[in-house]
Formats: structure tokens, sequence, C-alpha cells
């Protein structure tokens, strides 16, 4: 981060010089130029507005998460089974949106909880018996 683009520049390439002496590789060829509005990186959008850095998924993205909820909430209403499979990969997506907003964890919890119901060795609640309980 810096006050200009070769400020940045300058810190970035400081930091690598630092690690390459330390001996962990970094190459300057797949690093991006510093930009306040950088596009998606690993799922995630980082923000840095008058010193304030923030972090967000794109709209697509949040859009596709708000469309598998109401998909599950659907079904949930309705009291109609849900499809393994689906589901399945529905959560394979949703664990992208947690890395970027952790709060979702403990209902992401809750899919892994009913994906992994019916295997043996479980409490009703969906939760792997200990030892002494088996």
């Amino acid at each position: 981060m810096g006050n200009t683009v070769e400020d940045e520049r300058l810190a970035s390439r400081a930091v690598a010089s630092i690690l390459n002496s330390l001996g962990l590789q970094d190459a300057a060829r797949k690093r991006r130029d510093g930009s306040q509005t950088p596009g998606a990186w690993a799922g995630s959008i980082v923000h840095t507005s008058d010193g304030v850095v923030s972090i967000s998924v794109s709209q697509e993205r949040w859009d596709k998460a708000k469309v598998i909820l109401a998909w599950v909430n659907n079904h949930l209403q309705s009291g109609s089974d849900i499809p393994f499979k689906p589901l399945e990969s529905h959560r394979g997506f949703l664990i992208y949106i947690v890395r970027t907003y952790p709060a979702i964890n403990p209902y992401l919890k809750g899919i892994h909880l009913t994906l992994d119901s019916w295997r043996p060795w479980r409490k009703d609640d969906g939760w792997r018996m200990t030892l002494a309980e088996i």
C-alpha cells in the first residue's frame, strides 16, 4: 500500500527483496500493480478508501449465493427432501463466500451436518459420536 503507484511498487519490491533473502520466492510477474479498486482475487475483492480496508465478493457471486439460499429455504418451507448432489454442489460454492464473510460459517456447518447425516455413528442432530458413545 502506498500514496502513489510508484510508492506502492517500491514498497512491494522491498518486501519481495526481504522475502527472497529469507529463501521465500516471490516473483514480481505474478503480482498485480497496486490499485484502490482491484478485481477479484481468490474470490474476494479488497478495496481501500480513505485509509479503510474493506472486503467483499463480486455482485455476481453474491446474487448466486442468494439464489442458493432461497433454494434451500424453499425446500425447507415446503417440507420436501433436499436432493443430495445439488446441495453438495451448493456447499462447495458457499465455502468461497464463507472465506470472505466468516459470519456465515455456523450456517454452513448445518449444511455439512445435513450432508453427513447418512453416515454411521452419528447422533440424531448429525454430530459424530465419540468413541465412548459408540
